[in-house]
């Protein structure tokens, strides 16, 4: 669908993960559904104040950026977690998908952001 996913009111990474990878892919529809609800003469006047601020922020490329940043940050840890919370166990692979998602750690703290991948991909889209 192309409505945004419940991000926060949940402790899974996962689910932030996921709301960040449709915010991301559909970033652009996302912002012209606030602007045609500004445009729309039904809206009240208090709403229309409040998504006018909404999309000034979303068309600062921090937003986007931020984002993306978040998403590749958490993407590890998220695949960590849904070993863990797994209804059974394998502890081979629990050790397994901690050492991966350490390397993928250690690898951010070397990687210059422009090379995260879902930045990487903000920024072929933005230019």
């Amino acid at each position: 669908g192309t409505r945004p996913l419940r991000a926060c009111g949940t402790h899974f990474i996962s689910h932030k993960v996921v709301a960040l990878e449709r915010l991301l892919d559909r970033f652009g529809a996302y912002l012209n559904h606030l602007i045609a609800l500004i445009e729309d003469p039904t809206t009240k006047s208090v709403d229309k104040q409040k998504l006018k601020g909404y999309v000034t922020q979303w068309r600062d490329s921090k937003v986007l950026l931020g984002c993306a940043v978040f998403h590749d940050i958490l993407k590890p840890a998220s695949l960590l977690c849904e070993i863990l919370q797994g209804e059974e166990l394998c502890v081979v692979g629990a050790i397994e998908s901690i050492l991966r998602t350490s390397a993928a750690m250690e690898k951010f703290q070397t990687t210059e952001m422009e090379e995260f991948p879902s930045v990487k991909k903000v920024l072929l889209r933005i230019k």
